[in-house]
Formats: structure tokens, sequence, C-alpha cells
């Protein structure tokens, strides 16, 4: 997740706004976040709470629709999916974090 959050925050054009979805962790995401959080203004954290289960194919699109409510759509030139459990391997693949 730091890999993620690190490549985003080091962008010579960072995002106005970045809204991240933690949808109930009970690692240290909840603090990491709020590490970083505290440290760039343009970051927005929206937690929800643990559904005691991973849905992966609907629990992905109600997280990206908890903090999709957060924005106004006509306010941004583009909006964009990342998932922070994904790390990059070369230039176009990635894969899921194990």
């Amino acid at each position: 997740m730091r890999q993620t959050l690190d490549s985003v925050v080091a962008q010579s054009v960072r995002p106005a706004r970045w809204v991240i979805v933690d949808d109930g962790s009970s690692d240290d995401t909840p603090r990491i976040l709020a590490e970083y959080r505290a440290r760039h203004d343009w970051i927005q954290i929206v937690t929800r709470t643990d559904r005691g289960h991973r849905a992966v194919g609907p629990g992905v699109i109600e997280a990206f629709y908890a903090g999709y409510e957060t924005v106004v759509p006509g306010d941004y030139e583009y909006l964009c999916k990342l998932d922070l459990d994904l790390i990059q391997i070369g230039r176009a693949s990635c894969r899921e974090r194990v």
C-alpha cells in the first residue's frame, strides 16, 4: 500500500483530490492512511465499517461508489480508480499483493 501511496505522492502533477476508501481494514491500514492524510491535504479518507467478509466483485464496486459519492464528477476533468492492494511489476502489468 505504501508503494502506491508513495508513487502518487511523488508525481510531479498530483491529483487535485484523492479519495481513498478504507473498507473496514483491521490491519495497519487506518493508521497508514491517517499518516498520509496528515501530510497531504488533497487526500481524503472514506472509512466504511468492516462487513466481516471480503466480496471481491461487489465489494470493490461498493467501495468505489462510497468514494464516488463524496465528489461532484463535473468538478474534475477525469476520475480514476486505483487499488492500493495492487503493485506494478515492470511497466504494464499489475498483480494483487499477497
